[in-house]
């Protein structure tokens, strides 16, 4: 086909489009719940993937060294812990930079003064971070030796509420990924019909023009590009849709309303900020998900209904 012929039938898809509006909106609207859904789900899953892995890398485990473990000792154990293959990294603190941490939070100037380089008694220390805070306990539980216990003064354990949030996230994930995997499922299901039979529906409605066009001698390009283009519009105009339901989902905080979408709200905020950074990429998938499901459909309903 010649660019001035897909012109013409563009043209005439976009007139078919505008003269069947009310099964074209019916189409359109079906994409656009689809597109809505699954993007809804997905921005959510990727915000609490990012927010769990954001805590992981907070939560760790912190041994106090009494004043009568030496330096050696201290480094020592600090290199057996490094060897871990189940550690990430261990970061030890002395007694002067313990001091710098000490003042630099906030709190009482008087009970702060108590407290001076030259008398200290700010212990030193182990910040241990595990490649997985699931493994914290077993590190926690080497430490227990009779070797190591003269060196120990305490161990933090200040990590559980994390370790529970952590995992109320993880939960919640999984079932948001299986909610919006069987919406998704439905709406996709339901667009992909609704397409199908729209297409067929018009095709069966032009059966008398399409044959005058063949008998006139109308290329099978020209013929099914018109139908084609309409399909294009449908998976256009619903992202474009699917994107602005979005940004009013977000921006107005209905998802702390939506029991399937909420987790509580507390990620609504990190929802809005992720749509907003990644607006266009949002765009580009839903145009191509809903062209690829509507221009799937529609060629399906002309291979079947279209004999040329």
């Amino acid at each position: 086909m010649t660019f001035i012929g897909f012109l013409r039938a563009s043209k005439l898809g976009l007139t078919n489009y505008w003269r069947n509006r009310w099964l074209s909106a019916a189409a359109t609207l079906t994409v656009t719940l689809m597109l809505f859904t699954v993007s809804v789900f997905a921005v959510q899953s990727v915000v609490i993937y990012r927010t769990t892995e954001a805590l992981k890398q907070k939560i760790e485990l912190i041994i106090f060294f009494s004043d009568f473990a030496t330096d050696d000792q201290i480094q020592a154990l600090r290199q057996v812990l490094a060897n871990r293959i189940d550690v990430r990294s261990v970061t030890y603190v002395s007694k002067e930079q313990a001091y710098q941490i000490f003042k630099s939070r906030p709190g009482s100037t008087q009970v702060k003064d108590l407290v001076t380089p030259e008398n200290n008694p700010l212990p030193r220390s182990l910040e241990i971070q595990a490649t997985d805070p699931a493994y914290l306990a077993a590190i926690s539980q080497l430490l227990t030796a009779s070797d190591y216990q003269p060196l120990i003064l305490s161990k933090s354990d200040q990590d559980a509420a994390q370790r529970q949030l952590i995992q109320n996230l993880t939960d919640t994930a999984r079932l948001s990924r299986r909610n919006g995997l069987v919406l998704s499922g439905i709406f996709f299901l339901i667009a992909v019909l609704m397409v199908f039979n729209t297409a067929r529906i018009v095709i069966h409605a032009r059966e008398d023009e399409i044959e005058i066009m063949r008998l006139v001698g109308s290329t099978a390009g020209f013929i099914r590009w018109p139908f084609i283009i309409e399909g294009v519009l449908y998976g256009v105009l619903g992202s474009l849709f699917a994107t602005g339901m979005l940004w009013l989902f977000l921006a107005n905080d209905l998802v702390t309303a939506t029991p399937l979408a909420s987790i509580t709200g507390l990620l609504s905020g990190d929802m809005l900020s992720f749509f907003k950074q990644y607006l266009w990429l949002i765009i580009i998938s839903q145009l191509l998900i809903g062209g690829l499901v509507s221009v799937a459909a529609t060629v399906a309903a002309i291979r079947q209904r279209v004999k040329l």
